[in-house]
């Protein structure tokens, strides 16, 4: 009777989620490394900027092995586009899945179901009203023309987000994307006239229980209503917060300038920093 009623339980995805880490030669990345391979997660979630400071060229770049080197992977990762990936290759960084065992981006934005969760990867960047190039030197044409005609299908992505949110059968959904809806960090929250109202209108219809994103270099616990939002974007680089939280629509629960990544392991969701010490924990139904 015991085995029976063990094997009707459903199984629990344990995902660490890491953000902005692609930096091999930044001690801070390598400790964050190595505090979340001690958590043991069955998967790890890569909300992008994997190579600064422009990306890769190719798959054969010698930037693709500190990949290897840094995280020793030995579980399947799932990785989405930062907008430091697309000063380089993007395509490269797809391919990729071809290269390396563990290393999953099958496309610039895709859907798995990890165990008991069904998570949407986005690819933000083309979705920002914000030319990254802007205030950053393109070093080639081609990068930029690839972006703009990913511009002009943004509604293809947002299409197929609702085709797919309609087709799921999962209870528990998550979303993945690079850039933060909000943000109480340094980093400004810019050129998303479009993407966050269009995003928050999915998370409610569907109800999907979180956003979860890089960017801001630093970890927050974010809340809009009965809508969570967490930042992970403190893999290698972080810094003291200089200016006093805006007062936004949303509400901040939690933030810290240590580095480190999210754990979600049922409905807990854990922020770590180095030597694997917890920095703070909520249930996000409790």
């Amino acid at each position: 009777m015991i085995l029976f009623l063990v094997m009707l339980l459903p199984v629990v995805a344990k995902i660490a989620v890491v953000g902005d880490w692609g930096c091999p030669q930044c001690t801070s990345a390598r400790m964050v490394a190595q505090s979340l391979r001690a958590t043991k997660p069955d998967y790890v979630i890569s909300v992008g900027d994997h190579f600064y400071p422009e990306g890769i060229q190719s798959t054969s770049d010698a930037n693709v092995f500190s990949w290897i080197d840094m995280w020793t992977p030995s579980v399947p990762w799932y990785l989405i586009l930062g907008n430091h990936d697309y000063y380089g290759n993007s395509q490269a960084q797809i391919d990729l899945t071809n290269t390396f065992t563990y290393w999953n981006m099958e496309s610039r934005y895709y859907t798995e179901i990890l165990d008991d969760i069904q998570i949407w990867f986005l690819d933000t960047t083309p979705l920002l009203d914000l030319d990254i190039f802007d205030f950053h030197d393109a070093t080639s044409g081609t990068i930029i023309d690839t972006l703009y005609t990913q511009r002009i299908d943004a509604e293809m992505q947002y299409e197929w987000l609702q085709t797919s949110l309609q087709n799921s059968i999962t209870s528990r959904k998550i979303f993945v994307g690079h850039h933060p809806l909000w943000t109480f960090g340094n980093v400004d929250n810019i050129g998303k006239t479009a993407f966050k109202p269009k995003i928050l209108a999915f998370m409610q219809e569907y109800g999907v229980e979180s956003y979860v994103s890089g960017h801001d270099h630093s970890l927050q616990d974010i809340q809009y209503g009965n809508l969570r939002q967490f930042i992970a974007g403190s893999g290698a680089f972080s810094y003291e917060f200089d200016k006093t939280p805006l007062l936004q629509e949303a509400r901040l629960n939690f933030r810290s300038d240590e580095f480190g990544f999210l754990l979600v392991d049922g409905y807990n969701y854990t922020f770590y920093t180095t030597e694997n010490r917890m920095l703070y924990t909520t249930n996000i139904y409790k």
